[in-house]
């Protein structure tokens, strides 16, 4: 899945109508392209996957890009862009024949995130109600969470997240410590708060992504001490009792160490964003320190759920 990612200038204002300039560049030619968006008088800059390269959640201190991705600026529908085609000529040589230049509408974003956005229910209990709560007059009875549309929005449906919702609530961690890594919105760290749990870590290298969290926590009223969102630089808690991570399988295997020191021995490591063909490759990386207890498939995606060995 393809996650966009975008950024905008502080204290500026995206107009009613814009000049959307894109074009598939290489990871390598990004910054200096996205450099170049801004000098000519960009008023936003976004990218995502112009192939079809897996990506879910991010690793910690690090930011999604693709082999290959498509930029898109978005400029005053006034502006004259004949100097930045003029540079990107330049840059691109007779790429830049594919370059893009359409007049874009405002659009709803909120309205239209709702309408793709619907409430579900996962595990029989637990429920992702994408509005706000003073919006519904009758929520379910029983765990219920509410998403607001944010800039690390996500509300479940991605199989990799449905399958971690799906396990917590049919496990509830009532009382237990948790670390969220790759936070994104915060749903499986309000979805673990609402089933029972003590104290989560939303742990994300992003900053919107922890902002997200913390906003959508507030409206589910969760706040420090019980949720405590960390960034890149923050002291990550030891000894906690279950680690969920929801993130692509290379990065997963790279954090082995860091879930041996902050998982107490016994502990529950639930991990998704694995694909089915990376399974194996994963559960023998972790083994012999790591006991399978269940597996779950959907789609293309894997959900492994490890326990740490007691030390000898």
């Amino acid at each position: 899945m393809s996650t966009p990612t975008s950024s905008t200038p502080d204290n500026e204002s995206v107009p009613a109508e814009w000049l959307e300039v894109s074009f598939c560049v290489s990871e390598q030619a990004l910054p200096t392209l996205e450099a170049l968006f801004w000098e000519q008088g960009a008023v936003a800059i976004s990218r995502s996957d112009a192939g079809d390269t897996p990506v879910y959640e991010p690793a910690p201190n690090t930011t999604v890009v693709w082999p290959e991705v498509r930029l898109v600026g978005l400029f005053p529908v006034e502006q004259d862009l004949v100097p930045l085609l003029l540079a990107l000529r330049f840059h691109l040589g007779d790429a830049a024949d594919a370059v893009s230049v359409e007049r874009i509408l405002e659009q709803p974003w909120a309205e239209l995130w709702r309408q793709h956005a619907k409430p579900a229910c996962f595990g029989g209990r637990l429920w992702v109600i994408p509005e706000h709560p003073d919006d519904v007059p009758n929520p379910p009875a029983g765990p219920t969470i509410f998403l607001t549309p944010g800039l690390g929005f996500g509300t479940g449906n991605h199989p990799t997240t449905r399958l971690c919702l799906e396990y917590l609530a049919e496990h509830p961690p009532v009382g237990e410590r948790i670390i969220d890594f790759g936070s994104g919105s915060g749903i499986l760290s309000l979805a673990a708060l609402a089933l029972g749990a003590k104290v989560v870590y939303a742990i994300d290298h992003d900053p919107q992504a922890l902002e997200s969290t913390e906003a959508n926590a507030l409206i589910n009223g969760f706040s420090a001490p019980q949720l405590q969102c960390l960034g890149p630089d923050d002291a990550r808690p030891a000894q906690v009792d279950w680690i969920v991570a929801n993130i692509l399988a290379p990065v997963l295997m790279e954090l082995k160490k860091e879930f041996s020191t902050y998982l107490k021995s016994q502990g529950r490591l639930v991990m998704s964003g694995i694909l089915l063909e990376q399974a194996d490759t994963l559960l023998a990386h972790f083994a012999p320190e790591w006991v399978l207890c269940e597996k779950r498939d959907e789609a293309e995606w894997t959900l492994v759920v490890l326990e740490r060995r007691a030390a000898d």
